[in-house]
């Protein structure tokens, strides 16, 4: 069953009906590969979502340092004017 498309080198054309074995020669189920692919995402996601939290702490960070220059500023403003 060929789609007509061109494969790379070392790619592998599966048929719909052809059974899959993993390394050690066991038969992989369609419910196998759904549940690799749900890990390999929640994995990714996971990752992810630490990273998405690191950068959110960070810029809280430099949001602060920024509103601590803006108030020294006033303070020098107000100081000023007075």
């Amino acid at each position: 069953m060929s789609s007509g498309l061109p494969f790379e080198d070392g790619d592998i054309d599966v048929s719909d009906n052809e059974v899959l074995y993993d390394k050690d020669g066991n038969v992989i189920a369609e419910e196998d590969i759904g549940e690799g692919l749900k890990e390999i995402m929640e994995r990714h996601m996971s990752r992810l979502r630490r990273r998405l939290d690191m950068y959110a702490a960070l810029a809280s960070l430099g949001d602060n340092d920024e509103s601590g220059e803006e108030a020294d500023g006033e303070e020098e403003a107000w100081g000023e004017i007075e």
